[in-house]
């Protein structure tokens, strides 16, 4: 009978001592889980700021390239102005035409690398289509006017203002509105952004919460758990001593 009693108290202390490694290792899984999920949630939040630092620049680039178009072009229509009202001699006429074709291959430049950045942050360009229509048909305009032109004769000066004159104002306001619209986009992007960021931010603050209170309430199981393996192995070692003492 002692020989049962103490086979039956060995299980019992074999299968206590398995359960409290059961705990220990589920505890200890936790813990590793949480441990990992909060590196790569800080990974993540890196990431995504990584990538929003990136798109605002992109966005920032691709108005201020807009804008260089626009600055651009008004310095074309005023080299343009300088050939009529200062190019009365053929040096002059030079250096002013050179000016202004320079600025016009400047503007198409610039639209042309304004397309591509705006394309690839998917905001419209009908109405930079436009603009590149409207200054295609305001260079050829200009290209047909200057052919009447006659260094130091003020009547061709007249005459050549004349045709073109006010072929500018269209596509000077359209420009205009569209780095309005832009920067107004651009705003509401970064806005985006940042709410999107945010939500996630808080996200991850609530569910970081979550799994500190389940881990709080796994330990807690586990010392109300020890403590009553505890409790339940000392009951049976005092039973053993018991058993063992003297008459």
């Amino acid at each position: 009978m002692a020989t049962a009693d103490l086979l039956r108290r060995q299980q019992a202390l074999a299968c206590l001592r398995g359960r409290l490694l059961w705990l220990v290792g589920w505890l200890g899984l936790l813990l590793v889980a949480v441990a990992v999920w909060g590196l790569l949630a800080v990974n993540s939040a890196n990431e995504r700021q990584q990538e929003a630092l990136e798109t605002a620049t992109e966005m920032l680039g691709a108005v201020d390239q807009v804008r260089s178009a626009q600055v651009n072009f008004k310095e074309q229509v005023q080299e343009w102005k300088d050939v009529l009202l200062r190019g009365g001699n053929p040096k002059d006429y030079a250096q002013y035409w050179a000016a202004f074709e320079n600025e016009e291959k400047t503007v198409n430049a610039d639209l042309t690398e304004a397309r591509a950045k705006l394309e690839k942050l998917q905001f419209g360009t009908a109405p930079l289509d436009k603009f590149e229509e409207s200054h295609a048909a305001l260079d050829a305009a200009y290209r047909a006017a200057i052919q009447q032109y006659r260094p130091g004769d003020p009547a061709s000066v007249t005459a050549v203002d004349a045709q073109v004159r006010g072929i500018d104002r269209a596509p000077t306001e359209l420009l205009d509105r569209y780095v309005a619209t832009l920067v107004a986009a651009s705003k509401d992007r970064f806005t985006q952004l940042a709410e999107t960021s945010q939500n996630r931010v808080d996200f991850d603050k609530k569910f970081r919460e979550a799994m500190l209170l389940v881990v709080t309430a796994g330990i807690a199981l586990a010392v109300v758990f020890s403590v009553r393996s505890l409790a339940r192995v000392e009951a049976i070692l005092e039973g053993d001593d018991a058993e063992t003492g003297p008459p």
